[in-house]
């Protein structure tokens, strides 16, 4: 559980600290820092900002650095966090970004999973009405929190498409022979068939975790994860011709569906809101599962595009048990929520 995130020169906050409690509800105006405290914890947590955005569009307005830190209760014991970005003395050219674990450098490969977030955000309909990429890269990110070995898989996975891509085109112009793509496709289909296998586990759990949800979700919810098992092989001249990688899980899809039809083209931004939610909602249970540790929920904005009904019933899909932090504009607190207001800071913990 999150005890404590304090904020130095990160976006608007100059210097902040905030207790938080199983529940909280961040309120206040647009652009009082609602959805930048989130991207805080989230930065702690997976070392990505929101958006893709680099680090240094997160520090404060005439400042050279921002450094984040927590206090983290897990197993009866207390972790301290710190992530430090920026120039390291007065004029230094190069930013430095380091993580410290009670005081210890850590790399971020070793840490993902130690703090982690399920993250909604209202751009996140992407999920169900964007690009097939934008479906990859949302299953691609929950297995990175959660499996050390998929961390590096998918690195070496990105590498080996890079390096491919440049050899067919190699072949193309004559400056290569098509036998010096023997190593490489093994490494590509090695490494097709392990994060295939992971998202397929995942999608198995979250279209499992929608059929158990179905009672408590308006309409029903379901997902395929659908590829092309056509062989390397047979795909070597094409991909020549394009000097393209056509093998691989950077082509694969993942559909969704509304009652039974595909939600990407027949259901309402509403509709579509509403599955996110339960997607991420899944999501927790699974990280929950997968880590034996229970993962802190974030909600930004979540009653924007939903009414009363359908918001409370959004809440309701994630584990009681989990700590949630959520935002909204109104400066009211929910029923069992603590309140941060960041329009009146004086009164907050």
């Amino acid at each position: 559980m999150l005890q404590k995130l304090r904020l130095e020169r990160f976006r608007n906050f100059t210097e902040a600290e905030y207790g938080l409690g199983k529940k909280t509800v961040v309120s206040g105006d647009n652009g009082s820092g609602k959805t930048s405290l989130l991207e805080a914890i989230r930065l702690l947590s997976i070392g990505k900002s929101l958006h893709g955005v680099s680090f240094s569009e997160a520090v404060m307005f005439e400042r050279d650095s921002f450094r984040l830190s927590a206090t983290i209760q897990q197993d009866g014991k207390e972790t301290e966090v710190e992530l430090f970005f920026g120039s390291p003395f007065p004029g230094a050219q190069v930013n430095e970004r380091h993580l410290a674990v009670n005081g210890n450098r850590t790399e971020w490969l070793d840490f993902i999973g130690t703090l982690p977030t399920v993250l909604f955000l209202p751009s996140d309909l992407d999920i169900v009405l964007g690009a097939p990429e934008r479906r990859r890269r949302y299953l691609d990110g929950v297995l990175f929190q959660i499996d050390k070995q998929f961390r590096y898989d998918y690195l070496e996975l990105q590498k080996v498409l890079r390096e491919r891509s440049a050899l067919l085109f190699s072949i193309k112009i004559g400056r290569a022979g098509r036998d010096e793509l023997g190593p490489w496709n093994e490494l590509l289909v090695r490494l097709t068939g392990t994060v295939r296998e992971k998202r397929s586990e995942l999608t198995t759990f979250i279209g499992e975790w929608l059929t158990e949800k179905h009672k408590i979700i308006p309409g029903s919810f379901g997902l395929k994860y659908d590829f092309s098992d056509e062989d390397i092989a047979a795909l070597q001249e094409q991909e020549i011709k394009a000097s393209q990688n056509l093998f691989g899980p950077h082509r694969d899809e993942v559909i969704f569906y509304f009652n039974d039809r595909p939600a990407r083209r027949f259901s309402s931004r509403g509709q579509a809101r509403l599955l996110v939610l339960a997607l991420k909602a899944a999501e927790a249970d699974f990280v929950a599962s997968s880590l034996g540790r229970e993962p802190l929920v974030l909600l930004d904005d979540l009653f924007s595009e939903l009414d009363e009904k359908n918001g409370q019933a959004a809440l309701g899909l994630f584990n009681p048990g989990f700590q949630v932090i959520l935002t909204k504009v109104e400066q009211t607190a929910l029923k069992g929520y603590d309140l941060i207001n960041l329009n009146n800071p004086s009164r907050n913990a």
